[in-house]
């Protein structure tokens, strides 16, 4: 019979050997968002109308699928890190309550869609730059690549810059997606 301490302590050794293991499916839930991040930018250029209920959807239903799809994958994979998982949730959840925020704000005020939409492309930036500080390095780049598109909003209202940001977004999350699987290698 193996005493708590010691299957503790190999449960850390195992976490730690194979920490690579659970990057592979991160690299796939990055492309998952690297497409869903350039539709739903693209859509306030294109379809203005329809932009609300693609993230009501995507935001929530991606969120919820990206989690059980991590949980099912280190099950599968034998790479159990439930205190990463609860920094992970609890991560995202914050960031979902500066959604809320954001919204409640504009309701509040009865701001004009624009100005959510730049409110949810701030919290977006923070919330991924924050999560590749402490979580996950590629989730760092599409933060501050978001920052700028909200920078650049803010200076330049000019025609398709969420478009832009989307794109700028998409091939960061493309490249994270890249260079986890290219580290696990």
């Amino acid at each position: 019979m193996i005493d708590q301490q010691t299957r503790d302590d190999l449960e850390y050794v195992s976490r730690t050997l194979r920490r690579n293991d659970r990057n592979s499916s991160r690299a796939e839930i990055f492309v998952f968002w690297a497409f869903a991040l350039l539709i739903g930018f693209a859509l306030p250029d294109f379809a203005p109308q329809y932009a609300g209920w693609y993230w009501l959807i995507v935001g929530l239903g991606g969120g919820a699928a990206t989690a059980l799809y991590a949980s099912w994958r280190e099950k599968r994979d034998g790479v159990i890190d439930e205190e990463e998982g609860k920094r992970w949730g609890y991560h995202m959840l914050i960031g979902g309550a500066g959604y809320i925020a954001a919204t409640v704000a504009m309701i509040m005020h009865q701001d004009q869609v624009a100005t959510m939409a730049l409110n949810y492309l701030l919290v977006t930036g923070l919330v991924y730059a924050l999560a590749g500080v402490h979580l996950d390095r590629g989730m760092f780049w599409p933060g501050l690549l978001a920052l700028a598109g909200y920078v650049v909003l803010n200076i330049w209202p000019i025609h398709y810059v969420w478009t832009a940001t989307g794109a700028l977004m998409c091939a960061a999350m493309l490249m994270a997606a890249y260079m986890t699987k290219r580290a696990r290698a």
